[in-house]
């Protein structure tokens, strides 16, 4: 439902029903590719989040061939549970971070000092930037976890589900959300969007902020919403 959500309000930038354009890519195996033009046609066809229905608690596919992927919010959801968890076993102070998502929980013992850091795209070893956040969710998205590079283009796993094909408005885009669950699917979806429709949307959201990274030939230069750009600080310019 969540998921759903997400995808009616960036009009179709994060869908679910990606399943059959991740199958065809084969990002995460040894046998990834880039497709025939065709192949990406037909598998766009299979790619629909209005297909999908939900009634009693079931989930139907309406297109013979359609599959369902969650990995673009089922880590933000499993942290909202670990934080649920450990505040229900009375723990007051906690990070969460699974690599790509992070979610915090403030006492007087941290607050005011934690720092959410945000890797450099292009190096891996070093950090680029961050801001402080006693307590909330973030997740990142980039095109630097999991890629091949072929005839000298970056072809990486964030897949537009309108195009069939990866994502090129940015190198990296971090969210700020109410949620594990928001924050991740969000970060996917604003991905795709681009800096320039991403933002638009991000100052419509209560409690939503984002950064988007983009790279200009060997400099990586930022544009950031108004809750974060006083804040975000760089420590790594190269």
């Amino acid at each position: 439902t969540e998921a759903q959500r997400v995808a009616q309000m960036t009009r179709g930038s994060f869908d679910i029903s990606i399943g059959p354009l991740i199958s065809l890519w084969k990002f995460g195996t040894e046998e990834y590719r880039v497709p025939e033009n065709d192949e990406i046609r037909a598998a766009l066809q299979l790619v629909d989040y209005t297909a999908i229905e939900f009634h009693k608690g079931q989930l139907r596919l309406s297109k013979k061939g359609m599959s369902v992927d969650l990995g673009g919010i089922a880590k933000g959801l499993a942290v909202d549970v670990a934080m649920d968890s450990l505040r229900a076993h009375g723990i007051s102070d906690a990070m969460i971070d699974t690599g790509s998502n992070l979610r915090t929980m403030v006492s007087e013992l941290t607050a005011g000092k934690r720092n959410v850091w945000v890797r450099h795209p292009r190096n891996r070893s070093e950090l680029f930037a961050r801001f402080p956040m006693d307590e909330g969710c973030v997740a990142t998205s980039g095109d630097y976890e999991r890629y091949f590079i072929q005839d000298s283009v970056r072809y990486h796993h964030i897949l537009d589900p309108r195009t069939g094909r990866p994502a090129r408005g940015c190198v990296s885009l971090t969210v700020v959300a109410n949620s594990g669950l928001e924050a991740d699917a969000l970060s996917t979806a604003l991905f795709v969007m681009g800096p320039e429709q991403g933002l638009k949307l991000v100052e419509t959201l209560s409690g939503v902020e984002a950064v988007y990274l983009l790279e200009n030939g060997e400099t990586i230069e930022w544009i950031a919403s108004a809750g974060l750009k006083d804040i975000f600080e760089i420590v790594n310019k190269q």
